[in-house]
């Protein structure tokens, strides 16, 4: 197969790097930067699959979902319950999760 680009070597995985669709060596630490980036951004991108098919669009990335899921495992995101209010007993801060489903 001359046009595709060999993305495996003989005889192993490939550790510590991804290749994008040009062939160039992408860092782990780079892909979780990116992770963190899509996570925290502006972006809506949260679940593994979401974060994946937005890794392989925007970075080009030769990348699949269990990859990014073991990825997403490893990276701890800091969640904050109250990061202006000192909570010192029950029913102090209340949050909500509203979600909206439309049905035709």
């Amino acid at each position: 197969m001359e046009g595709r680009p060999k993305y495996r070597p003989k005889g192993g995985k490939l550790r510590g790097y991804y290749l994008n669709k040009n062939g160039k060596k992408i860092c782990d630490d780079e892909i979780k930067e990116d992770i963190l980036e899509s996570i925290d951004g502006d972006a809506i991108y949260y679940g593994y699959r979401k974060i994946a098919y937005h890794l392989r669009r925007k970075y080009m990335l030769v990348i699949n979902q269990n990859k990014v899921y073991r990825m997403c495992k490893k990276i701890k995101v800091k969640r904050t319950l109250a990061s202006n209010r000192t909570v010192t007993g029950s029913n102090q801060l209340w949050k909500m999760d509203i979600k909206y489903g439309y049905i035709q």
